[in-house]
């Protein structure tokens, strides 16, 4: 019985190894890596939506937060859903409006700094995940 039970156990070892490896994930377009300055569009309806985003990126201290959208390499786009009571943050590059990145996952009330925290905090790790990888030639 002891038997058993230890060769089940070694058996399953290599695949919790491989299910604990990290994510591979698409990689991220190329204006989000070189991107310096972003500007702020809370459309999400809370004034506090917008002031934890800021606070956030601050926090962070990747990009220069700009008043002038013009001036922006990015836009940080914040959206509510009444449905959910969510935000979403869409990343747009400032210059083609085109979406680099999304995140729609954010949990929790508007009000609450975790939907937006989270959704930045998951964006930071995939930046600093991709400029920690050895570029490729």
């Amino acid at each position: 019985m002891k038997t058993s039970l230890l060769t089940a156990a070694l058996l399953l070892i290599p695949c919790s190894l491989s299910t604990s490896a990290k994510e591979k994930h698409l990689p991220l377009a190329p204006q989000l890596i070189s991107a310096k300055t972003v500007y702020i569009d809370n459309q999400s309806g809370s004034p506090t939506t917008g002031d934890h985003a800021y606070q956030e990126l601050s926090g962070w201290g990747r990009f220069q937060i700009v008043q002038d959208k013009s001036q922006a390499d990015m836009v940080f786009l914040l959206t509510a859903h009444p449905v959910t009571v969510g935000a979403t943050l869409t990343v747009l590059d400032a210059r083609t409006g085109q979406a680099l990145w999304k995140d729609t996952l954010a949990a929790g009330t508007i009000r609450q700094r975790a939907p937006i925290k989270n959704a930045i905090n998951e964006l930071r790790k995939r930046i600093e995940e991709e400029a920690a990888q050895p570029k490729k030639r």
